[in-house]
């Protein structure tokens, strides 16, 4: 499947769309692939503290997933900002996520208690840079 990149306020707000208790939108970088000019899946970057990021991502196919896809977005927090690590949450319940960052090499960091939206459990993941085998 072959996709195009694009950038900025659309994929935020096609991500945010598509996750629920997403908060705010101000402050995001998004990064994201469509098909025919129709956003199929994103990544959307925000409360960088210099060092560390975090990432959400939203998807409508899997098949946005291939090496090349996955290293343009690590590109970003990592090459262009120079983090050392980025931050993502999830709910513990969805397993698709879950599978989805730890194919990508993210490790469970913590649970959360209520953390998600004050219902459902969180889980914390984190990617260093240095254990990311997604840049060349």
């Amino acid at each position: 499947m072959a996709l195009d990149l694009v950038y900025g306020p659309p994929v935020v707000e096609w991500v945010a769309s598509r996750i629920r208790n997403f908060g705010s939108t101000e402050k995001c970088e998004g990064i994201g692939f469509a098909s025919s000019g129709h956003i199929v899946a994103g990544a959307v970057f925000n409360n960088f503290r210099g060092h560390d990021i975090n990432i959400a991502f939203a998807s409508d196919n899997p098949k946005w997933a291939t090496r090349g896809n996955i290293r343009a977005v690590f590109h970003y927090p990592f090459e262009q900002l120079g983090c050392a690590r980025i931050t993502a949450l999830t709910a513990k319940a969805n397993r698709r996520a879950r599978k989805l960052l730890e194919g990508m090499g993210f490790v469970m960091e913590g649970v959360h208690p209520l953390g998600m939206d004050g219902k459902q459990t969180a889980v914390s993941y984190g990617l260093l840079k240095e254990n990311c085998k997604w840049l060349r």
